[in-house]
Formats: C-alpha cells, sequence, structure tokens
C-alpha cells in the first residue's frame, strides 16, 4: 500500500525534475548563443584594432618619409 502512495509523489518529483532539466538546457543554449555572439563582436573589434594599427603605421611611415624629405630639402637651402 505504501508503494501505491508514493509513485505519485515519485511522479511529481519525476516531473519537476524533468523541467528543471528543461529549463537548465534551454538557459545553457541561450547562453551558448550569447557566447557566439560575443565571440563574432569580439573577432570583429579585433580586426578593427589590426586595421587601426596598420593605419597608424602606415601614417607612421608616411611622417618619417616627409621628414626626411624636408630635411633633405632643407639641407640644401643656402646659408
Amino acid at each position: 500500500m505504501e508503494a501505491a502512495k508514493t509513485a505519485p509523489d515519485a511522479d511529481a518529483d519525476l516531473g519537476a525534475l524533468l523541467a528543471k532539466v528543461r529549463r537548465i538546457k534551454k538557459a545553457c543554449a541561450e547562453l551558448q548563443a550569447r557566447n557566439r555572439e560575443l565571440r563574432h563582436e569580439l573577432g570583429a573589434r579585433d580586426a578593427a584594432i589590426a586595421d587601426l594599427k596598420r593605419r597608424v603605421a602606415e601614417q607612421d611611415e608616411l611622417r618619417r618619409k616627409a621628414r626626411a624629405r624636408l630635411e633633405r630639402l632643407a639641407s640644401q637651402l643656402p646659408g
């Protein structure tokens, strides 16, 4: 008799556990999706940073060449 009394309780407990597992799986899937989004954003930022560094290096090189040219021109001036 006692086994018959606990079977509905066990079914209810099992149902509650299954519901909890489903919520956890859903939350995990949402976190994984957000993680993918963040990794994509991070990749885009890394690419933008690399592009900015390349452009800064190009500007530095242009400045160096301009300075060298000005120094050559200045050395050719009389006086």
